[in-house]
């Protein structure tokens, strides 16, 4: 039970780590609009992530 519950964690983990990546991604391209966007969806993401790592 411990051992999935880390796993689930390292999973939340590499997903937030993903979306960290994108955004920096996204700040190189900060000519489109879009930008703005995309990055409150994903502060969005990120804050939910980080809700369920905490759990």
């Amino acid at each position: 039970m411990r051992n999935r519950k880390k796993k689930k964690i390292a999973q939340l983990h590499e997903e937030k780590m993903t979306i960290i990546n994108k955004i920096i991604k996204n700040k190189g391209i900060q000519r489109n609009l879009k930008f703005e966007e995309n990055k409150q969806k994903h502060k969005k993401e990120l804050w939910r992530l980080d809700i369920l790592i905490k759990i």
